[in-house]
């Protein structure tokens, strides 16, 4: 793929999915708002949400 060629956002989301997450949307598209347009609550597989420690 050619550096100056933009990637359709709408095929963003498959790409991130296709690779497992480790191209992410905001990595293909850094100037698309994904954080407004990314479902609430997705976490992509290479990059997990911290959790909260227990304390049992």
């Amino acid at each position: 793929m050619k550096r100056d060629k933009v990637i359709s956002s709408d095929f963003c989301p498959a790409i991130e999915l296709a690779t497992n997450g480790a191209v992410r949307w905001e990595d293909l598209r850094p100037d698309v708002r994904w954080d407004v347009l990314r479902p609430s609550g997705a976490i992509t597989p290479t990059h997990p949400e911290p959790q909260e420690a227990s304390h049992a």
